[in-house]
């Protein structure tokens, strides 16, 4: 039998990583974050997937007289109601044209609550080292709710921080009760 020997083989790996001829090196043990990235008002965000239960595509909700603005209304969702908050309303963006909107079921510490969205594009397992902290520079009405930023298919996403979201939820509710 001719050719190299796997011995041969192993050496000559060996010096391309060491020349650095080999290309850019990915570390596979590198911890991730599994995250949901959507669209809201053309903007990309994302949650972390632990925190999303489940995504329903376009789903009825029933208007809830008296509710607060930030509440859309109710969703029945195999028989349990469950309550589906605007996000954009929370996050003060400009209303959109977006047609069929999604709505992501929610896990936070205080509230499982649904969150209207425009469009879920991607999920995905993001690198930790990809995650950058959040930019004093991003607009006000973000800035409490952005946690990190990162990049995906040359884009920013924004990371939301859920509890953040549903506890200035609760607080608005409180102040101004319907």
């Amino acid at each position: 039998m001719s050719g190299p020997s796997l011995d041969d083989i192993l050496a000559e790996r060996h010096a391309r990583l060491g020349s650095g001829q080999a290309g850019e090196v990915v570390d596979v043990d590198e911890p991730s974050v599994k995250l949901v990235i959507f669209t809201l008002a053309e903007q990309r965000f994302a949650l972390p997937g632990a925190q999303v239960r489940e995504i329903l595509a376009a789903p009825q909700v029933y208007r809830v007289p008296g509710a607060p603005a930030t509440l859309e209304g109710v969703i029945s969702v195999r028989g349990e109601i469950e309550s589906v908050l605007c996000l954009r309303t929370l996050l003060q963006l400009p209303p959109t044209t977006a047609g069929n909107k999604a709505v992501l079921l929610t896990r936070g510490e205080r509230l499982h609550t649904g969150l209207r969205i425009d469009e879920v594009i991607d999920l995905c397992d993001q690198p930790e080292s990809a995650l950058q902290p959040a930019p004093d520079t991003l607009p006000g009405n973000l800035r409490p709710y952005v946690r990190h930023l990162t990049e995906l298919g040359g884009r920013g996403v924004s990371l939301l921080d859920l509890e953040a979201l549903l506890a200035a939820y609760i607080g608005s509710v409180a102040r101004d009760p319907a």
